[in-house]
């Protein structure tokens, strides 16, 4: 996990949506740090995906997916410790998972723009910190200088439009949206696009 992360010096819109629901928790989580997020298998799913999309050979560097077998019996445990030994230092993926990515990943392909768009130039995992009243920052998908846009990969149960406006409304998409194009706005004084890209999760 980078630095990103642990820097509480700046507020993330994330940051922000904690303390929204609960300013608490976001006193026991970010000020005393006595609470730990922890991610659930949707979120852990949601980092894996995104790596696969926008970094495929960090993500093979990263993950390891971890194969079925059968634990209890000798043949399985043999093949489980010889997988471990090659997997030291990776996150372990389920084989579902890594066949829902490749099934997700196979269907974002077929969509001409959105394979146009992530093919292009640019920068992946973009850090940014500015100063507005008080510190921010923020982390981007991917910016693409060139269009002047911010490319958002979202994964989501349904493309119906009451399912995208209640996943909007729960997650605070459009906050996020409005986050980041003010970070751009304020370190370089051009408006920027802010682009979604979603893909659908079957069973997550």
């Amino acid at each position: 996990m980078s630095d990103y992360y642990q820097d509480y010096t700046h507020v993330s819109n994330s940051m922000l949506k904690v303390l929204r629901e609960s300013p608490q928790k976001y006193y026991k989580q970010f000020v005393t740090r006595e609470v730990a997020d922890k991610p659930t298998d949707a979120m852990n799913f949601g980092r894996f995906f995104h790596c696969t999309a926008l970094e495929p050979l960090k993500s093979i560097e990263q993950y390891a997916v971890a194969p079925k077998v059968d634990r209890r019996t000798t043949e399985g445990k043999a093949l489980w410790a010889r997988f471990q030994a090659n997997s030291i230092g990776k996150e372990l993926v389920t084989e579902d998972d890594y066949n829902l990515a490749v099934y997700m990943l196979a269907a974002m392909s077929r969509h001409k723009e959105a394979s146009d768009i992530l093919s292009m130039e640019g920068e992946v995992e973009k850090e940014l910190r500015w100063h507005d009243k008080l510190n921010r920052k923020c982390k981007i998908d991917k910016l693409i200088e060139s269009r002047r846009l911010i490319v958002d990969v979202k994964t989501c149960e349904s493309v119906k439009e009451s399912a995208l406006a209640n996943a909007m409304a729960k997650y605070g998409w459009h906050w996020q949206a409005a986050w980041y194009q003010q970070a751009l706005y304020s370190i370089t004084g051009h408006i920027y696009r802010f682009l979604f890209i979603r893909d659908i999760v079957t069973g997550k």
